[in-house]
This record gives structure tokens, C-alpha cells and sequence, in this order.
């Protein structure tokens, strides 16, 4: 089920109304639910009123969990995908979903978030900007095996 072609998709929103911070594990929750059967890995990162997600899988199978559930999903407004590519491999493999931690984020991924801040600014260069934040993930999955993400494995 999980090959070695996997499409990324990566995506920004903000918190409604509708969102509390216990939310989140209600997510994961739904997220170890709906995406394991289909192959989908990723992580989920909340900071500030901001989600980032990055998903992993089937191109058609990450498309539709994004316009049907995602975008649709009255806890987070205002989603923007930042990289939608085919890639040679996954970067959490194995993983159904990852969260980060909020002291994590804070600590770790204040560049990430200014790198998505940048890219949403600047068009132009998107194919940089897309390989860039992929690499930070990559990067950031490798430097912190035990501590970056809870694994939540299929």
C-alpha cells in the first residue's frame, strides 16, 4: 500500500471559532481513523492559531481528504496548500500521524513557520520555496527521532 512514489501535500490554515486546544487530539484521533486504511502518513503542527499539515499518499486519495474533509472542517478556515508534488519518498513512513509538540514548536520550527510566511509572499519562486520546506521536514524527522513527533503507528 505504501510505495516508494508518494505525493506531498502540505497545507496552512487558521483556528476558527469553532477550535479549542483540546481539539487537536481529536484530530489525531480522527486522522489515525480515516488514513490509515488508505496509506496516508504525515504530521500535524499547531502554533499560535496556525495548522500546518503535511500528508503523504496517493495523489487522488490526498486530494479528496482535502476538498472533501479538510477544507470542509469548521475547526480551521482560510486553507492554502504550499506544496502539492510528487516526491520519491515518504518523510514520516510508517507513521499514520504525527503530532509535534507545542514547546517543540516553539523551539524548533519558528524558521519553518517564517519559511511558509516567505513563500505565501513570494510566488515567483514556489518550486524553491516547496523543496525547502520538504527539506526542513526531512531534515527536522532526522535530527529528532525520539523527540519531534508522537508516533502513531498503523
Amino acid at each position: 500500500m505504501q510505495s516508494d512514489n508518494v505525493y506531498h501535500l502540505l497545507y496552512r490554515s487558521f483556528k476558527s471559532d469553532y477550535f479549542d486546544e483540546n481539539e487537536v487530539g481529536k484530530i489525531v484521533a480522527s486522522s489515525l481513523l480515516n488514513n490509515t486504511h488508505l496509506g496516508i502518513t504525515g504530521i500535524l503542527m499547531y502554533r499560535d492559531g496556525i495548522f500546518i499539515q503535511l500528508l503523504e499518499g496517493d495523489e487522488d486519495d490526498l486530494l479528496k481528504l482535502y476538498e472533501e474533509h479538510i477544507c470542509k472542517d469548521k475547526r480551521h478556515h482560510d486553507c492554502k496548500v504550499l506544496v502539492s508534488k510528487d516526491n520519491q519518498t515518504r518523510i514520516f513512513n510508517g507513521w499514520s500521524m504525527g503530532v509535534v509538540s507545542k514547546n517543540l514548536l516553539h523551539s524548533e520550527f519558528p524558521s519553518f513557520f517564517e519559511l511558509i510566511e516567505q513563500k505565501l509572499e513570494k510566488i515567483d519562486d514556489d518550486e524553491l520555496y516547496e523543496d525547502q520546506l520538504i527539506s526542513f521536514l526531512r531534515k527536522f524527522n532526522k535530527s529528532n527521532p525520539d523527540l519531534s513527533v508522537s508516533p502513531q503507528r498503523p
